[in-house]
């Protein structure tokens, strides 16, 4: 009796686990999907007094791509990429 309710246990984490990853990957999909609306509203703006604003909401958009490294960088000042979202 208590392998069979060791190995229901396990089922039901890995059903919660696989359950977690599908909303999360489903919450990402929604938030990338919001980020392109209001990427095309923000960039959508031509006042001039908005200019400031649209530069610094483009910059903040921008994300560090640090991968995965597995040995030190050969050259220390090429650790860090950015890469632009577009």
């Amino acid at each position: 009796m208590r392998k069979e309710q060791e190995n229901r246990f396990t089922i039901t984490g890995r059903v919660k686990r696989k359950g977690a990853v599908k909303s999360l990957k489903l919450l990402f999909k929604e938030a990338d999907d919001l980020f392109g609306i209001m990427d095309k509203l923000v960039n959508g703006m031509e006042e001039k007094d908005k200019q400031e604003f649209v530069r610094r909401y483009n910059d903040s958009r921008k994300f560090q791509n640090l991968g995965v490294r597995h040995r030190p960088a050969e050259n220390p000042t090429q650790v860090l990429s950015v890469v632009e979202k577009k």
